[in-house]
């Protein structure tokens, strides 16, 4: 049976990060959006496990993000991943629902924020998350970036809408 661990990502074994460098570079690697900008190291590493086999896992950056000139703590999801030989079969819901039921409560956060390419969005969106339209702007070493694509979020209760999201920092 498929078992919540929920760890801080400094403290994960050098094996268990780079199984989950690997499973990264594999599915997002060759993105050139990816490849040409600068990324969050993650605070937290939310996986699904059976035994010690990783059958998907996602990252949290912890962030102080301003929504309309208003900073709210925010859970930032990067890099949910099902492992190849276990996709389709519902492993990634789960981890979704479990790990943020438990981050919402440990963290104290109330919105998980997520930059999302198109074809994920109905995914997301049957797990409970919703597509906002606002202006997100992040850093990057040449300076500040405007984000033009899908930005989702998931929230414990008020939704918000946002039209103006600084990440104040580097994307995740």
């Amino acid at each position: 049976m498929p078992h919540l661990h929920v760890q801080q990502y400094q403290k994960l074994p050098l094996i268990e990060k780079n199984r989950q460098q690997a499973h990264i570079e594999d599915n997002f690697g060759h993105i050139p959006f990816v490849k040409q900008r600068q990324w969050a190291k993650p605070d937290m590493s939310v996986m699904l496990k059976q035994k010690d086999e990783l059958l998907a896992f996602f990252h949290i950056v912890l962030r102080e993000v301003e929504f309309d000139g208003i900073t709210m703590p925010v859970a930032g999801l990067s890099n949910l991943i099902t492992a190849q030989q276990h996709q389709g079969k519902g492993y990634a819901s789960i981890l979704l629902t479990q790990g943020f039921t438990t981050l919402f409560n440990q963290l104290n956060v109330q919105h998980s924020l997520l930059l999302c390419k198109d074809e994920l969005i109905p995914f997301y969106q049957k797990n409970h998350w919703y597509a906002i339209k606002a202006k997100l702007i992040f850093k990057q070493k040449q300076g500040v970036e405007t984000y033009r694509s899908n930005t989702l979020l998931l929230s414990t209760h008020t939704k918000l809408n946002p039209n103006h999201i600084n990440l104040n920092g580097l994307p995740w």
